[in-house]
């Protein structure tokens, strides 16, 4: 599997507990890949779906304009 980089910024908080996860012998990259891994795969919706709710015109994909009243 190819592998791209990303690059995230954390609270010190965060970091610190994956420092604390690299002295059990887990790395940072290995906890986050894993963890977006399982999260990604219990997912039912697509990825990049469009925060739309049902019936809002205001944003919607549709190209046809809408009626002036």
């Amino acid at each position: 599997m190819a592998m791209v980089k990303l690059l995230i910024m954390v609270p010190k908080s965060i970091k610190a507990k994956l420092d604390a996860l690299r002295k059990e012998g887990t790395t940072a990259s290995g906890f986050i890949r894993s963890l977006l891994e399982r999260e990604l795969k219990t997912r039912n919706r697509p990825t990049f779906a469009p925060n739309v709710r049902r019936g809002d015109c205001s944003r919607s994909n549709d190209s046809t304009p809408a009626p002036h009243r």
